[in-house]
């Protein structure tokens, strides 16, 4: 029997809600739609409770056209297959059924959520409002990207930026597809090499001449990923969020071999698109949050924005310290720009999702803001197809490579830091400090060495600055101690023991560091 099948016709062709209805009462289960959580290319993804034999059951439900429901079927099974039997138990939710519907071409998929009992569970859309947001999404990006990937060779190729960017935007760029509705009713058009975006002074790259770059390449990093890796695919347990307990929904686009820098960036963009939301298009403040999902690095601290900043930037980061944990840290801002443009010309072409022409506008803006970043940020230019494999050994090294001019960590890390001035030392040490004070206590060793890789950064450019600063020397004699303790921390065999340790040492740094700023009127 099928409960409020008004609902499902609001998403699914009634041919196929027959067939739905058909295949529960076959299964002789009660089929209630509770709420809609997501779907895009035509698919439609329900909560819903099911009731066989007086038992209840909340479960996801999956409904696939015909043109991807083999395709995706198909993911589903290898991300079984690929995923390590720890991860996927701990952060996968098992896909029950995956059939075709019967007298239908339509695939259903369906999920057991928590046992079958969703009361706890909720998805990360619906937790956007936490003050820890941004500590949740980077825990879930690390775990992603570390967890998923442990232990396994990542290959990794220069490819062609052109290329690369029509493969990942794929249907979108069909004729009469979604970028020649967007351009249709915005005038724009593929060739120029500037675009101005509503309420923008100054011109923008245009986007789409990623498109045409014959001979510029990048260098992607590939390895495990999930393909679709937006907030509605995120369970987590609440009441409070647990997100290293997080669960992921919906592996149809899962890959073995895919593009790295791609699940954050997704993540941030669905995330992104609530906020704007919230927003009154044509703002101001509509303008400063593209910048700031593009460079949160750059972007000025006020009131309106904090929030903001903090999500993005801890999503950022947490997607750097693993490239340069993995060594995958030399092309890493640039592919992951190229990743952010993509997903944002793929909102762009969307206009079932976003009716709105000023919706579709931000997301183009944010797009060209990715764009511009990606021009302006140095990489090597190689052969496209040149590359190789590091593997999952070399990958947990802690120490990044030598620099050619003997400066450890220069040859790699290219990720662009605001520049600060010696008065704003009290500020970097405070971001070090809160940063020490977020250290997980439950973490795994590995979790918490790559967790290290920011810390050390932040350490870095407080001692390099505290050197020119003569009355500091009580601070820089804490701060090193507090180094020596990252250094341990960094070495995922003693990092569980390391913690305690540096959290003391941070203390103390606070303590002296607060006497010195007060001293010195800062």
């Amino acid at each position: 029997m099928l409960v409020n099948e008004k609902a499902w016709l609001e998403r699914v062709p009634a041919d196929v809600v027959e067939a739905l209805r058909d295949w529960a009462d076959t299964t002789a289960v009660s089929l209630e739609w509770r709420t809609w959580l997501s779907g895009g290319s035509g698919s439609a993804v329900a909560r819903v409770r099911t009731v066989t034999r007086n038992e209840t059951h909340d479960q996801i439900i999956k409904l696939i056209p015909p043109a991807l429901g083999k395709l995706e079927s198909t993911n589903v099974r290898l991300a079984e297959q690929h995923s390590p039997t720890g991860f996927y138990e701990r952060h996968i939710v098992p896909t029950s059924v995956s059939q075709t519907l019967p007298g239908s071409r339509w695939h259903i998929h369906v999920q057991d959520v928590g046992g079958g009992h969703m009361s706890r569970w909720r998805a990360l859309a619906e937790v956007l409002d936490d003050p820890d947001l941004g500590d949740h999404c980077a825990t879930i990006v690390e775990s992603v990207h570390i967890d998923w990937n442990d232990r396994t060779p990542f290959r990794h190729e220069n490819v062609d930026v052109a290329e690369h960017v029509r493969t990942a935007m794929g249907d979108y760029l069909e004729p009469g597809g979604g970028l020649d509705t967007f351009l249709g009713e915005t005038g724009q058009n593929h060739t120029d090499a500037h675009v101005h975006v509503p309420g923008r002074d100054s011109s923008l790259p245009n986007p789409l001449a990623l498109l045409r770059s014959p001979g510029r390449t990048v260098e992607i990093w590939f390895g495990r990923g999930h393909g679709d890796l937006h907030a509605h695919n995120l369970l987590v347990p609440t009441e409070p969020v647990l997100p290293d307990q997080y669960k992921l929904l919906d592996l149809g686009r899962f890959a073995a071999d895919a593009p790295l820098a791609r699940d954050p960036m997704k993540l941030l963009g669905s995330v992104a698109a609530v906020w704007m939301s919230d927003l009154v298009a044509g703002t101001a403040l509509r303008g400063r949050l593209a910048e700031l999902v593009v460079e949160p690095h750059k972007a000025p601290r006020t009131p309106p924005t904090a929030g903001y900043i903090e999500v993005s930037r801890r999503i950022h980061e947490a997607s750097e310290a693993f490239a340069l944990k993995s060594r995958a840290g030399h092309d890493w801002p640039r592919q992951k720009l190229i990743a952010l443009a993509v997903v944002a010309l793929r909102l762009t072409c969307q206009p079932e999702r976003f009716p709105s022409l000023a919706d579709r506008w931000w997301f183009f803006e944010v797009a060209a803001l990715a764009t511009r970043a990606f021009l302006d940020t140095p990489g090597e230019q190689r052969a496209a197809g040149s590359g190789g494999q590091h593997s999952g050994e070399s990958r947990h090294a802690v120490d990044p490579p030598e620099a050619a001019d003997g400066e450890p960590g220069a040859r790699i890390f290219q990720w662009p830091i605001r520049p600060r001035e010696p008065d704003a030392v009290p500020q970097l040490i405070a971001d070090l400090l809160t940063g020490i004070e977020r250290l997980p206590r439950h973490a795994t060793g590995t979790r918490l060495s790559y967790l290290a890789v920011g810390l050390r950064r932040d350490a870095e450019q407080a001692a390099r600055l505290l050197s020119s600063i003569e009355t500091a020397g009580t601070v820089r004699r804490e701060l090193a101690t507090v180094r020596s303790w990252i250094d341990r921390l960094a070495d995922s065999a003693q990092a569980k023991t390391a913690l305690t340790g540096l959290r003391d040492a941070a203390g103390e740094l606070r303590r002296y560091s607060e006497v010195h700023w007060s001293s010195a009127g800062w």
